[in-house]
């Protein structure tokens, strides 16, 4: 076995035998970068202060989202999965109307829309993931899941 080979077998072995994310610290900090969205805004809510809330370490939040606009973009918009289909297409335009409205009636989304749609401009990556999430979700509900 050649040298790089070995090597690439030893990252895979410390991917697969590394310890597990506590799901209370995406819980802590997911619920501290709502508060500090409506109470600061999305320009004010920065990492440091969200690990701070949280009482977490910055690594730990590097950890599990690439950048705060990833982080925020979770924490407005937690659920992405399946929504019951209407069948008639009035009844399924009201429901989406009025889901819209509650979406946008949420003060955390309301402040991170602004801040996302600038950040998106500025980074594909986060944009990409975006649009691959919203397909997700699309193609779960066209496929009745």
């Amino acid at each position: 076995m050649n040298h790089a080979s070995e090597l690439a077998q030893a990252a895979a072995r410390r991917r697969h035998h590394g310890s597990r994310r506590d799901p209370a610290i995406n819980d802590a900090v997911l619920e501290a970068t709502r508060k500090l969205l409506v109470t600061r805004g999305y320009s004010a809510t920065s990492i440091d202060l969200i690990a701070a809330t949280a009482k977490v370490s910055r690594p730990a939040i590097y950890r599990r989202w690439r950048s705060k606009a990833h982080l925020i973009h979770e924490a407005a918009f937690p659920d992405l999965g399946p929504a019951s289909c209407e069948d008639d297409i009035a009844a399924e335009i009201t429901r989406l109307c009025r889901g819209a409205l509650v979406m946008y009636a949420d003060p955390v989304v309301r402040e991170a829309v602004p801040g996302l749609l600038h950040d998106l401009r500025l980074e594909p990556a986060m944009r990409r993931l975006i649009d691959a999430r919203l397909e997700a979700a699309a193609r779960r509900q066209l496929a009745g899941q």
